[in-house]
């Protein structure tokens, strides 16, 4: 998770993950106020305390479609 202690002292974040080729645009557009970005595909905790935390991770090289590859198809 990312944790943004000083978010509470800013008036708004922006995150832009593997920005593709058109980002650059859409990223002037949010700063510029032309645009409004809209509902995040992800949640950033506010806190530390607020994170949740990942399920274990334990399916070693069977996680996947290698998973499915002994199953049987149902009719």
């Amino acid at each position: 998770a990312i944790v943004m202690p000083w978010i509470a002292h800013v008036d708004a974040a922006l995150a832009a993950f593997l920005p593709g080729e058109a980002t650059g645009l859409g990223i002037a557009q949010v700063l510029l106020g032309t645009t409004n970005p809209g509902a995040l595909d992800q949640s950033i905790p506010m806190s530390r305390p607020d994170q949740s935390f990942p399920c274990p991770y334990d399916e070693g090289i069977m996680a996947g479609f290698p998973h499915y590859e002994d199953k049987k198809a149902e009719k």
